[in-house]
């Protein structure tokens, strides 16, 4: 059952078969009044190792390449997976913080293996 960022259960009709056409991401983690729930997910989590020593040694080199590679796979992940959920099609979030990337996927059945 969905909870609330307080610890409380949801009231509004706990979120567990979920129509993936019909509802956007907002809605998968709000309940009717707009209030946050925690739902169950996936979460990945990534870090650029070695990061923090490049930016000792001010490695332009490798910022640049690091910049572009960054930019091609956000425009890969964009038209391939809705990102930025123009079309309504976006089916995870993504949040990237310098050399860290997060992302979260809900599950939608009991033991979250369709998302596999």
């Amino acid at each position: 059952m969905p909870l609330y960022r307080d610890g409380t259960t949801a009231t509004a009709k706990p979120l567990v078969a979920i129509n993936r056409d019909n509802q956007t991401m907002k809605e998968l983690f709000k309940d009717s009044k707009g209030k946050l729930l925690f739902r169950k997910s996936f979460c990945a989590y990534i870090d650029i190792l070695g990061f923090s020593e490049k930016i000792v040694k001010n490695d332009l080199e490798f910022f640049s390449k690091y910049l572009t590679t960054l930019d091609n796979e956000l425009k890969y992940i964009e038209e391939a997976h809705d990102l930025s959920n123009k079309e309504g099609l976006k089916s995870f979030e993504l949040k990237i913080f310098t050399d860290n990337f997060v992302f979260g996927h809900p599950w939608y059945d009991q033991y979250g293996e369709s998302e596999l």
